[in-house]
């Protein structure tokens, strides 16, 4: 007798007995209540403590203006202001201030007596006296009452300024203000309560002892912080505090009490106090790990007390969930599957109840689901594929004419999305003449039971287009229209070949023809006729009539050309020439392919013809001309091969003209430059100032021709040094040329700004030439300018080539004389304003364009130049 199987009825009622359902809202409750109660402590105490130190710092302030205006008030002070003013015992006014004054305010380390116009009478700082504050914030405030003023920099780092404004003896006049400056480090004696044991408390009031992380700190206007910060160095008026609390304070004037983060990113339990007067923010907070310390407390406990618990009911649980949890939740997971596409599931039944039976209800479901699903798919896949990739337009509107579908085809031609076309109709998508024409064949389709073809017009962005329309309609299961379809054919192409191809025929000289090879009938385009030169009604529309036109030199080629064709599947592409009736004579080209029948006989041949005499003649004369062309290459290739040496030659003696001027010339004129030297320092005495200055021509002419010569010889050596083209660090080389630069000149200050990474290929010798002459000249240049500046760097492209520049605020020139700059010995400056030979912007020319680029420049007098250039 076989064992029956508890019903699930009862597993499920034993599995309820054992829920933990009560003592896990238990715990949640209560552990909730207490973290919401420490919480609501924690706040308070922000709070509390925010409490104090505002009344703290509203005590100091407001203890400092009375003492301020006591001072203000104060007879003798009036009495020496106004001797001040007048230009008396000024030194007793600040004497007074620093004797009888200035140790009554522990807090204020500095006071000033001001007058009306700004200038400090007398102050407890002599480097103060006499100075002009009526810029300053504080002193305009202080004119108008007795303000408190954020100042930044003071002697002391950041402060504040109180003043109070001060009248003459008999009240009638104000003679100016008095202020007290207290550095904002003060205010950490009313963090800490040190200011409370100033004024006879017992002991300090210690923030660390309660919280190892709490933070007490005041914020500015700017958001920035007053006072040092516990966590950050150097914070005051550095650290920006852009948190909740101090936006609500600055925009709305609200106070905040709460969690948030503070400005290192840092979850805090916070209180915020506003000064609306002062726009200060001050900020008690905590890091809220450190405060809620006593809920993980709880939590602990809780967790140790629901384990307990979960090991005495552990032995329900473990059967709860072999019989039923592991069950339902394999059914859950399978149902979660099949929600996400996934139809590959099957669950084991193991037992032979009400679950088991499910369990096998759910695999039969799930695998008609499958099957289902997948036929659905890939019947819509198949059908999307076909609409998105067929070159037809295809389209879905319902009874209204809104659209419901549109293929990728349609998109592509009207520039339309398919999301943008959905619930539209043809009258907002298209001209109106165009949208009553779509919706007259619509109706027409929608009350036809077959589908019926229409011609249609469709404006794109080309023109008009004519469309084959195939319209029909869809039926729902009640059988009646819901929907018509449309496939639309774009046949504008063909209508415009078919009224073009003949005049193409009659243009070009091409006709074709087409040969029913069985039934031996032959038919020939209105073309083919003009080019034989015959009627259709002389024409014998046979094989045999055709050869009878063909040159009877040519027949035994055209018979043969058939038959390899017919035959041996070889392509029939032949010149031949055909005899008119006229006896004239004509060169034709003709091309064929066969059709071939299902037992691999040939059945038909169609090909072209065309009139190839004028070409056949043109390439006759053509010909002729290559002959005489290559004839005439042959000798003038010769005359360049001579032409090639006599260069060589002319280069060669060039560099022996060069190496010539280099030797020859400089010894003669070190010789000058010696002896006149020489004389100068021997017979200095016996010469007179006429004579010297005769001397000290010779010497700089004589410099100048050595120049010249070293600048002819790198012109020289320019035009004709081998090139090494190799890659070019531009940025490096023009801050080598500019170091050196500085090295010969140490007392000149010029700002120079070289772009990095200007790379370029190119001849690495003969570019720095090119770079120290351009670099060489904004340094000349720019040598009676004020503030000089040079600029090294790139400019965009020309002609698919980067642009260099050599920028300058020098000199300059006038860009009428722009063409004579890179001639050689082509100056736009005189020699006495600035030195030079002539020869450098050729050298440059001759460079750039061994290295087929291009230099150009743009100037203007006195405002600088610039030279581009390209490699």
């Amino acid at each position: 007798m076989k064992r029956a199987s508890l019903p699930l009825a009862y597993k499920m009622a034993l599995a309820f007995l054992a829920v933990l359902l009560p003592i896990l809202i238990a715990f949640f409750v209560g552990y909730r209540n207490s973290s919401r109660q420490l919480e609501r402590l924690i706040l308070d105490n922000m709070r509390s403590t925010t409490d104090d130190r505002e009344g703290d710092i509203l005590l100091f302030l407001e203890m400092t203006r009375n003492r301020m205006e006591d001072f203000a008030n104060d007879g003798l002070l009036k009495e020496r202001f106004e001797k001040a003013l007048g230009g008396r015992e000024e030194e007793a006014l600040s004497e007074y201030l620093i004797k009888d004054k200035l140790p009554l305010l522990k807090n204020i380390y500095r006071i000033s007596v001001i007058s009306k116009e700004g200038r400090v009478a007398a102050s407890t700082s002599s480097a103060q006296v006499g100075a002009d504050k009526s810029k300053e914030e504080f002193f305009i405030n202080g004119m108008k009452g007795v303000p408190v003023t954020e100042r930044d920099a003071g002697y002391m780092g950041p402060e504040l300024a109180i003043t109070a404004p001060v009248y003459s003896v008999d009240n009638t006049r104000r003679l100016g203000i008095i202020a007290g400056f207290v550095p904002m480090e003060n205010f950490k004696k009313i963090f800490t309560g040190e200011q409370a044991v100033e004024l006879g408390a017992i002991s300090a009031w210690d923030i660390t002892k309660q919280y190892r992380t709490i933070e007490v700190y005041l914020v500015n206007k700017d958001s920035l912080m007053l006072t040092e910060s516990r966590f950050v160095r150097d914070s005051v008026l550095r650290q920006k505090v852009d948190t909740l609390p101090v936006r609500m304070c600055l925009g709305e004037t609200r106070e905040m009490t709460g969690f948030y983060r503070d400005y290192r990113g840092v979850e805090v339990a916070g209180a915020s106090m506003c000064f609306p007067s002062l726009k200060w923010t001050l900020l008690v907070e905590v890091d809220r790990d450190e405060v809620l310390k006593p809920v993980e407390k709880i939590r602990m406990q809780a967790f140790t007390t629901g384990s307990v618990v979960l090991l005495f009911l552990g032995g329900l649980f473990l059967f709860f969930r072999r019989a039923v949890v592991s069950q339902l939740r394999a059914l859950s997971s399978a149902s979660g599957s099949i929600a996400m596409g996934d139809f590959d599931v099957y669950i084991p039944v193991r037992t032979k109840d009400e679950l088991g039976l499910l369990t096998k209800t759910f695999n039969s479901m799930a695998k008609g689901i499958k099957d289902s699903t997948f036929a659905l798919k890939e019947s819509e896949e198949r059908l999307r594929a076909i609409l998105d990739n067929t070159i037809n337009v295809v389209y879905l509107k319902d009874t209204e004419g809104r659209y419901i579908l549109i293929n990728r085809r349609y998109e592509s031609l009207f520039r339309v999305k398919k999301e943008e076309a959905a619930g539209k109709t043809d009258f907002d998508l298209f001209p109106r003449e165009f949208a009553e024409k779509f919706r007259e064949n619509d109706l027409k389709a929608l009350s036809s039971e077959r589908a019926i073809e229409f011609v249609e017009e469709a404006p794109q962005e080309d023109g008009t287009h004519i469309y084959i329309s195939v319209k029909f309609r869809l039926l729902g299961p009640n059988h009646l229209p819901y929907a018509v379809g449309g496939i639309s054919t774009d046949i504008t192409e063909l209508k415009r070949a078919e009224a073009s191809l003949a005049n193409a025929q009659r243009i070009a000289h091409i006709g074709n023809w087409d040969w029913d090879i069985v039934k031996n009938e032959l038919r020939w385009s209105d073309e083919t006729y003009r080019v034989f030169g015959v009627s259709p009604q002389e024409f014998g529309a046979t094989y045999e009539a055709f050869m009878s036109y063909v040159h009877p030199d040519d027949r035994d080629l055209v018979n043969k050309s058939v038959e390899d064709a017919l035959y041996r599947g070889k392509p029939y592409s032949i010149d031949h020439r055909i005899k008119l009736s006229s006896d004239t004579e004509k060169i034709i080209h003709e091309e064929a392919e066969v059709a071939f029948g299902k037992d691999g006989e040939p059945i038909r041949m169609s090909g072209i013809v065309q009139d190839i005499t004028e070409r056949k003649r043109a390439e006759e004369e053509l010909r002729k001309l290559y002959n005489e062309l290559e004839k005439r290459v042959v000798e003038r290739t010769a005359e360049l091969e001579s032409a090639k040496n006599n260069l060589e030659a002319v280069n060669k003696e060039l560099e022996s003209f060069s190496y010539s001027v280099a030797h020859d010339l400089r010894t003669p004129l070190r010789l000058i430059d010696g002896f006149t030297r020489a004389l100068y320092k021997n017979c200095e005495d016996m010469l007179d100032e006429s004579c010297k200055d005769y001397l000290n021509r010779v010497w700089n002419a004589s410099a100048r021709m050595g120049q010249l010569i070293e600048d002819l010889l790198s012109l020289s050596y320019a035009m004709g040094a081998e090139m090494h083209h190799e890659k070019i660090d531009l940025s490096s080389i023009a801050s080598g040329i500019i170091g050196e630069l500085k090295k010969a000149q140490p007392e000149r200050e010029v700002e120079v700004d070289i772009e990095e990474g200007l790379i370029s290929r190119g001849d690495a010798n003969l570019v720095k030439i090119v770079l120290e002459n351009l670099i060489g000249n904004a340094w000349k240049f720019t040598g009676k300018t004020p503030g000089p500046k040079i600029e090294v760097g790139r400019a965009g492209q020309k002609g698919g080539r980067p642009v260099y520049f050599v920028r300058d605020n020098g000199a300059g020139f006038n860009m009428k004389y722009s063409d004579r700059l890179f001639g050689a010995f082509q100056r736009l400056h005189s020699a006495d304003e600035f030195p030079g030979t002539g020869i450098g912007l050729a050298t440059v020319n001759r460079i750039i364009m061994r290295h087929d680029g291009e230099v150009w420049a743009e100037g203007e007098p006195g405002k600088g130049a610039t030279f581009y250039f390209t490699l």
